[in-house]
């Protein structure tokens, strides 16, 4: 299925053939949309309707029976197959007596789970899947495939716990003290910087973040801290490491950058 086509159902989830069934209300209200509005003027509103009886029957058949509507409803926000989506919810479940405490360890976490489940990583990544290679050092043509997801792990481990451009220059295999004024530049830490967070990685954490937040598994595991859970997307995207840091640099705007936050923390 086309990649656009395959969103647009996705967009579309809580669009099904399931008016009896017990779910939430879909945010997309078709027949109040201006396409029947122009159907109705063009005197088209049988055609627009049989087409919309066809997409809903489309996204029948592309979500598994007895989905959970939290599911769908996510399906319809970020535009990912519900079953994906299930797939990380089962995920999360099954451990939930043993999830991740810290941000350094829910990025682990996270790459975990798109090295194991490789149609989540294709969805979620193949928009920066040039940039996460040229950030790793390769070809720009061509998949995240394993090896990169563990290059770009490891700096955005640096990332976040405060190294500068340079060392995560380093941490990619580039050479910032290069004779070539290019290599001097940190080409490879500015990828994943400028687009490889920002564009994919931010996104994913928001997902698991609000996945994991929906589920509330929070009375399962005395250590799991909510705060933790809903700071995941905005602490890795700013490059932070813990929820106090987050926001100590938060309540210091006259401390320049991330790295000068970092150090004002540990002499603070």
């Amino acid at each position: 299925m086309d990649r656009e086509v395959r969103y647009t159902i996705n967009r579309m989830a809580q669009l099904r053939e399931t008016d009896g069934e017990d779910h939430e209300p879909s945010m997309f209200d078709l027949n109040r949309s201006l396409a029947a509005y122009a159907a109705r003027k063009a005197t088209e509103e049988q055609e627009f309707d049989d087409k919309v009886t066809l997409m809903k029957k489309a996204i029948d058949e592309d979500v598994e029976d007895g989905t959970d509507a939290a599911v769908f409803a996510l399906a319809s926000k970020s535009g990912l197959p519900a079953d994906v989506l299930a797939r990380l919810r089962k995920r999360i479940t099954d451990e939930v007596g043993g999830l991740p405490t810290s941000i350094r360890k829910w990025i682990l976490w996270v790459f975990t789970w798109l090295k194991e489940d490789e149609e989540a990583r294709a969805l979620l990544l193949t928009d920066v899947a040039g940039a996460a290679r040229a950030a790793t050092g390769r070809k720009k043509a061509g998949p995240v495939d394993e090896d990169v997801l563990a290059e770009v792990r490891q700096a955005i481990t640096g990332w976040v716990r405060g190294k500068t451009v340079a060392e995560i220059e380093v941490i990619l295999g580039g050479d910032p003290e290069s004779s070539s004024a290019t290599a001097r530049t940190c080409p490879r830490s500015r990828e994943l910087i400028g687009s490889v967070i920002p564009r994919a990685i931010s996104f994913v954490l928001s997902i698991v973040s609000y996945t994991v937040l929906d589920l509330d598994p929070f009375g399962d595991k005395d250590d799991l801290e909510r705060e933790v859970v809903e700071s995941l997307s905005t602490a890795v995207r700013l490059g932070f490491d813990d929820v106090e840091k987050l926001k100590f640099a938060a309540e210091h705007p006259k401390i320049l950058g991330r790295v000068q936050a970092h150090l004002a923390w540990a002499s603070r």
